[in-house]
């Protein structure tokens, strides 16, 4: 069975002090400590986890100046090379509108390229300082053991 820690949440059972419960959105793991003291620490490296990885809204993720209205794409060079051509007015404006419609999906296919940098680097950083002990949580979690 595998888990995200990171969009999981961790609860400590009321009714065992040595039971807790980590809930995904589809799957729920029901684990059971030897002692409250490990579960306290279960509890604690997982939390930890899950911390490490902040939930960012997307204009986070992008930063100031990366928003579509930052991109702005100039046809004036095209339009009078069309015009220069004898094209009609139609067909230039479709043009124009054409281009301005491909520079904005390159533009939000960088805008993902970018966020998903943003979090691999993150990941990379905290796995860099990453206790030993919250990887063999992960670890017990990733091969069911626990």
């Amino acid at each position: 069975m595998r888990l995200r820690v990171q969009v999981s949440t961790v609860r400590e059972s009321r009714s065992d002090d040595k039971r807790f419960s980590i809930f995904s959105g589809t799957k729920t793991l029901h684990l059971r400590a030897e002692t409250r003291e490990d579960r306290a620490a279960w509890l604690e490296a997982l939390r930890a986890t899950k911390d490490m990885f902040p939930r960012m809204s997307s204009s986070e993720m992008v930063g100031p100046g990366d928003t579509a209205a930052a991109v702005a794409v100039s046809t004036e060079r095209l339009r009078q090379r069309l015009q220069q051509e004898g094209v009609s007015e139609a067909a230039i404006t479709d043009s124009e509108k054409i281009v301005r419609a491909e520079f904005e999906s390159l533009h939000k296919q960088l805008v993902l390229s970018k966020q998903k940098q943003a979090l691999l680097v993150e990941t990379l950083r905290q796995l860099e300082v990453l206790p030993s002990t919250v990887l063999q949580v992960a670890d017990r979690i990733e091969s069911g053991c626990a």
